[in-house]
């Protein structure tokens, strides 16, 4: 665990020393700093005024970790580091020019019409292909967390926030924070996420979503959804084989079994 703790905290102190270097503007490090600042939950809507907002957030996430239901609160802090990121506006433009919140976005796995999308009908039909089509109503809930939690760490937050480090360009940007999403999940001892075509196979899939996120003018709802159901046909499969049963391909560990 020291050996994962020590090298996030390198990974959060290079994003904060970058994100101020390549800060051409000053709003531009605003939302990147609140970001930062919220890997304590709540912190960064603290920091930018919105108080009685980052107490409940700090509130249900650490409930939830207190409480056993670790999986949703982790994935809520995920969601909630990207979005007061991209509710500050960054300079970048890389946001949802609409209202942003949890619960329009977590509705989002269970709208329908967001297969509608030239990404979604090949993802989710992959995921059908290789996976099965039977849907529990626990999967549902855990991996339309988990669909939540991810888009809106890596292409609501790591997404933008690495093409500002690397000068506005959006390709070194996705290929960056895909290649965070891949890595990220070997955290915890999940030694099979660095098998190679694992690691391509996820990394390829954060390159998808980073071009479907950019293509609907970074509404992440689209690839919520897709990210959900990708994850839900394919775990139902290797669930099957209890080795396997907590381990889905695209969603991090779950630390609990339905």
């Amino acid at each position: 665990m020291m050996f994962w703790l020590k090298r996030f905290c390198l990974i959060v102190w290079v994003l904060l020393i970058t994100i101020n270097l390549n800060a051409h503007h000053a709003s531009a490090a605003a939302p990147g700093a609140a970001a930062l600042l919220n890997i304590i939950p709540g912190v960064g809507y603290m920091a930018s005024g919105k108080v009685v907002e980052g107490v409940a957030w700090s509130a249900v996430i650490l409930g939830t970790y207190v409480s056993g239901l670790g999986h949703f609160g982790k994935n809520l802090h995920f969601y909630s580091i990207g979005n007061i990121y991209r509710r500050l506006k960054p300079s970048n433009r890389m946001y949802y020019a609409n209202s942003e919140t949890v619960f329009k976005d977590y509705i989002a796995s269970y709208n329908p019409l967001n297969i509608i999308d030239p990404f979604n009908p090949p993802l989710v039909g992959l995921g059908a292909l290789a996976g099965s089509p039977k849907v529990s109503v626990g999967s549902l809930v855990v991996y339309s967390f988990v669909g939540l939690g991810e888009e809106g760490l890596f292409r609501g937050f790591f997404y933008p926030a690495f093409t500002d480090v690397f000068f506005g360009s959006k390709l070194f940007g996705a290929i960056t924070s895909s290649l965070v999403f891949s890595a990220a999940h070997a955290v915890g001892g999940n030694s099979s996420a660095l098998v190679p075509k694992t690691f391509i196979f996820r990394t390829l899939a954060g390159l998808l979503f980073c071009i479907q996120t950019t293509y609907h003018d970074h509404d992440l709802r689209k690839s919520i959804f897709g990210h959900t159901w990708f994850d839900i046909f394919v775990s139902s499969k290797l669930s099957v084989n209890s080795r396997h049963a907590s381990n889905p391909p695209l969603g991090l560990k779950a630390t609990f079994e339905f």
